[in-house]
């Protein structure tokens, strides 16, 4: 038997319901990070962002002048020192910073700033991307505001919204996807 003083059980059940009360305040909201668009989705209201992912850089000082449909209109049109890039290519995230800011970006359109709460956010990185540009994708996610930050392979997350997703046991896979379930839990622990 664990010993145990009494304000543990009293503190712990205090995180339980106040973790529960800060989720039905949040929203919720699903990012696909993808090649061409990225999308943005949040609980209760739906797609909310559905951008391409495009961004503007000054070449000289390194300047993020438009991220999105904004820099779309700049191809082409630009002078020479105003680079228009992809910061994902080919499933990869080609430049970690960029991507992080443009990221950043989407997810302060996307998230009411009237919420008290910050959201939690699921966000669907391609299956080719590493470890060290995972954790880059998470990272910004964080230090846009996340509360909980998760992230799945597209593969992964395309077959639970279409209610494939199966794990070895014949159940289905326990991480979140935030069209499908209004409260995010963390993925089981095996």
């Amino acid at each position: 038997m664990k010993n145990r003083s009494f304000g543990s059980g009293v503190r712990d059940s205090f995180l339980n319901v106040s973790g529960k009360f800060l989720g039905a305040l949040a929203s919720d909201i699903g990012v696909d990070l993808g090649t061409a668009n990225t999308i943005v989705y949040v609980s209760g209201m739906g797609v909310v962002v559905n951008e391409p992912t495009i961004v503007a850089i000054n070449n000289k000082t390194g300047e993020i002048i438009a991220i999105g449909k904004e820099a779309q209109c700049m191809l082409g049109r630009t002078p020479g020192i105003i680079d228009t890039l992809r910061p994902m290519k080919d499933g990869a995230v080609a430049n970690p910073n960029v991507t992080e800011e443009m990221l950043r970006t989407f997810i302060r359109r996307a998230h009411s700033r009237h919420s008290v709460v910050p959201p939690r956010i699921v966000i669907a990185v391609p299956s080719s991307i590493t470890e060290l540009e995972r954790q880059a994708v998470k990272s910004a996610a964080e230090r846009a505001g996340a509360r909980k930050v998760y992230c799945i392979e597209q593969a992964m997350a395309g077959a639970n919204v279409a209610g494939r997703a199966q794990t070895g046991t014949g159940k289905t896979a326990p991480y979140p996807v935030a069209p499908l379930t209004p409260r995010l839990r963390p993925p089981a622990q095996t």
